[in-house]
């Protein structure tokens, strides 16, 4: 097996932070699926017990995508395949219940976290869209927010990575640079990145991340 996907949480009944891996074949994963997961109040990891049937899997030609999971509502999101019903779904690990549920995604869209609610996003010949759910894990709620036009060039490897809180988009190029749109779509930025994350030998990911006042378990008072 490999570590496919990963994932940081925070419970707050329990003031604890958990570290998740899901290791899986690239194969459904039903019989063969694991998920570990680590507390650092405990200080240990343990196997997750999850009664639902798992249909997913990672195909081959998204084994480069994201694998970091996005944290929202109190669960950890990812992204997957589902063979059953032949589309990519979102899951979700609720990492108070340790259960996992599933939330549907407009056609042919990737997942993004947008102002603290689930976002979906596509490229349609060289055109941008943009979804948010309005309402948590209610598939009727998904609404198309943004839609733009970019050079076809940068279209060809563009990947839309979050909002900011100003509401400027961010994307990344195929050379693992950084891109940003202001809130109509407008191209205001496009800066080299270091050398390091232009070295084709070493692959790079983004990661968004939330500043937060909590204090980690056992490092004292904030």
């Amino acid at each position: 097996m490999d570590i496919v996907l990963y994932g940081f949480a925070y419970d707050q009944s329990t003031d604890d932070y958990f570290i998740v891996l899901w290791y899986f074949e690239d194969h459904p994963v039903s019989s063969s699926t694991e998920l570990l997961i680590f507390s650092l109040r405990a200080n240990k990891w343990k196997p997750i017990e999850v009664a639902s049937h798992l249909p997913y899997m990672m195909i081959v030609e998204w084994q480069n995508g994201p694998r970091h999971g996005l944290f929202l509502n109190g669960s950890i999101h990812w992204m997957v395949y589902n063979p059953e019903t032949s589309k990519y779904v979102i899951v979700a690990l609720d990492v108070k219940d340790m259960t996992i549920s599933e939330i549907a995604l407009p056609d042919d869209t990737s997942m993004l976290v947008v102002g603290g609610l689930i976002g979906a996003w596509m490229k349609d010949l060289n055109t941008v869209k943009i979804w948010v759910m309005q309402k948590y894990a209610v598939h009727s709620s998904w609404t198309k927010i943004i839609e733009f036009s970019v050079d076809p060039i940068l279209h060809c490897s563009l990947s839309i990575l979050c909002f900011t809180n100003c509401g400027d988009i961010i994307g990344i190029d195929g050379e693992d640079r950084l891109v940003t749109f202001n809130d109509k779509g407008k191209l205001i930025e496009h800066p080299f990145c270091h050398n390091y994350l232009s070295d084709k030998s070493a692959k790079s990911e983004f990661v968004v991340y939330t500043e937060s006042l909590f204090t980690l378990p056992g490092t004292g008072q904030a």
